[in-house]
C-alpha cells in the first residue's frame, strides 16, 4: 500500500492498482500547480464553503473527503456553515468519509454535533466500508476504525457529551465480545479514553475486568489504566498499584505508574518507593516512577532519587526524568540542591541543561545552582546557565555575569551571556520605569 497525505489528519490509502496510482499522480500534480500559482500570486486559493459543500453532495468518495479537507479553511469566517458540513458527513455511506468528518468535529469541539455522533455510532447497518464510485482509495478502508474516531471525538466535546455514555458502552461491550482484531483494540481503547474523561463511575467494573484480560492487548490496557486512574476506587488502585509495581508488559505498566499520580495514599507511596528502588528496572519506567513520586509527594522520595541520580550517572533518559521530577517538587527548595548536584556531573550536556531548566522554579537555591553551572567544563551547560540566567536573573545577577564574561574562552557562551545581560538590564529597566510612573500619579 502506498499512503498519500492530503491533510496530517486524513490518510488516504492507496491500492496498488496501476490505475489507481495514476489518478492519485494526476490529483497530486492538480494540487501542486494551484499550490504554485497561489504562491505566485501571494495568496492561497481557499474554495468558498458554498463551493466545499457543493463538491461533498455531487463528489465521489475522494472528492467528498477533500471537500472536508478544505472546508476546514472555514472554521473561523463560517463556523456555522462548517459545522453543518461536517455533522451530515457522519450520514455518509463510506467508512472513511465519517471517520474524517467526525476527527474534524472534535477537532472544532462542535459541541451542538453530540446527538449526530451518537446516532452515527448507533447505526448498525455500516460495518462494512461501501465503495461509494470513488478512484480507489478508499477500497478496503478500516471498517470499524471510524467507531474508535467516532468516540474519539466525543471525548473531545466536554461534559455536553456524557449523554453518549450509554452508546459507549454499549459499543464497549460488543467489541469486547468479538475476536481478537485491530478494529476491536481501537474501539476498546476510545471507549476507555471516553469513559475516563467522564469519569463514569459505573463503567469501573467493567473495566477492572478487561484490564485483567490477557486478551487486551497494549494500547487499550493502557487507556484502560489511565481510565481507572481518573475513576478511582478502591479496587482499582489495588489493581493499578499491583500492576504499576509487578507488570511485566512496559506500556500496560507505565500507563499504571502515571493512573497512580491522582491518589494520595500510603499503599500508593509504599508502591513508588518499592519501583524506585528496583534498579533492574528499565530506566523509563524508573523516570516515569519518580515524577510519579514527587507528583504525590510520597514521603522519602528524594533520598530515592539522589541514589539514582549517583548511581546511573551515564543513564541520559533516566536522569533527565529525575530533573523533570525536580521541576514538580512543592517541598523546601533546598532538599532538591544534592540532586541537582549530583545530576550536573552526568556525561552527557543534555541532563545538566535539564537540571538547569528544573533549577528556573526553585527559588534561590535553583539561582545558586545555575550560578555554579557557569563553571561547568562543557560549553552547552555555561550557555544553557547564562540562558537561564537571563530569564529569571535580577540586577544582582549582572556583575557575576560579568566576571564571568572576563573569564569565558567560547564564543558562542559570550554571546549567551552578553544576551543574559541585555535581557537583565532591559527587565530591570522596564521596572524603573513602571515604578516610576506609579509613583507619580
Amino acid at each position: 500500500m502506498v499512503k498519500v497525505n492530503f491533510h496530517p489528519c486524513v490518510p488516504v490509502p492507496v491500492s496498488n492498482r496501476i490505475a489507481d496510482r495514476l489518478v492519485v499522480m494526476l490529483i497530486m500534480a492538480l494540487c501542486v500547480t494551484l499550490a504554485d500559482k497561489a504562491s505566485a500570486a501571494g495568496k492561497r486559493e481557499i474554495p468558498s464553503i458554498e463551493a466545499c459543500r457543493g463538491l461533498f453532495e455531487s463528489g465521489n468518495v475522494d472528492i467528498r473527503i477533500l471537500a472536508l479537507d478544505q472546508a476546514m479553511a472555514h472554521k473561523m469566517d463560517a463556523p456555522e456553515d462548517l459545522r453543518q458540513l461536517l455533522i451530515k458527513s457522519l450520514q455518509d455511506g463510506n467508512a472513511g468519509v465519517r471517520s474524517v468528518g467526525a476527527t474534524f468535529i472534535g477537532r472544532i469541539k462542535a459541541k451542538e454535533a453530540v446527538k449526530p455522533l451518537i446516532d452515527c455510532l448507533a447505526t448498525a447497518d455500516m460495518d462494512v466500508a461501501q465503495y461509494n464510485g470513488g478512484f480507489g482509495l478508499y477500497t478496503g478502508w478500516r471498517a470499524d476504525y471510524w467507531r474508535a474516531d467516532v468516540i474519539t471525538a466525543l471525548g473531545k466535546l466536554g461534559p455536553e457529551a456524557a449523554a453518549a455514555l450509554p452508546a459507549v458502552r454499549s459499543q464497549l461491550a460488543h467489541w469486547v465480545a468479538r475476536g481478537a482484531s485491530e478494529q476491536r483494540n481501537r474501539v476498546i481503547e476510545a471507549s476507555a479514553t471516553f469513559i475516563g474523561i467522564m469519569k463514569d463511575v459505573d463503567s469501573g467494573p467493567s473495566l477492572i475486568a478487561l484490564f485483567k484480560d490477557d486478551s487486551i492487548r497494549r494500547h487499550p490496557k493502557a487507556a484502560i489504566a489511565r481510565a481507572l486512574g481518573r475513576i478511582g476506587g478502591d479496587e482499582a488502585i489495588k489493581l493499578l498499584a499491583d500492576y504499576a509495581q509487578r507488570g511485566v508488559e512496559g506500556r500496560s505498566r507505565a500507563a499504571a505508574i502515571d493512573a497512580l499520580s491522582n491518589f494520595q495514599s500510603e499503599r500508593v507511596h509504599d508502591v513508588l518507593l518499592s519501583i524506585l528502588r528496583q534498579s533492574d528496572s528499565e530506566e523509563w519506567i524508573l523516570a516515569l516512577a519518580a515524577q510519579v513520586a514527587v507528583r504525590t509527594e510520597t514521603p522519602g522520595a528524594l533520598p530515592e532519587l539522589l541514589k539514582l541520580a549517583e548511581k546511573h550517572r551515564n543513564e541520559r533518559d533516566l536522569c533527565e526524568g529525575i530533573a523533570k521530577a525536580i521541576k514538580e517538587y512543592s517541598g523546601p527548595h533546598e532538599d532538591t540542591v544534592p540532586i541537582l548536584n549530583a545530576l550536573a556531573l552526568h556525561s552527557s550536556s543534555d541532563v545538566p541543561c535539564a537540571a538547569i531548566d528544573s533549577a528556573k522554579t526553585l527559588g534561590q537555591p535553583g539561582l545558586e545552582f545555575i550560578i555554579r553551572c557557569l563553571g561547568h567544563s562543557d560549553a552547552n551547560v555555561r550557555g544553557g546557565a547564562a540562558d537561564a540566567i537571563g530569564d529569571i536573573g535580577s540586577g544582582e545577577t549582572i556583575p557575576v555575569l560579568n566576571e564571568v564574561l572576563g573569564t569565558e574562552t567560547n564564543r558562542y557562551v559570550r554571546d549567551d551571556l552578553l544576551k543574559a545581560i541585555a535581557m537583565i538590564e532591559k527587565r530591570c529597566a522596564q521596572a524603573q520605569a513602571e515604578g516610576g510612573l506609579g509613583s507619580g500619579e
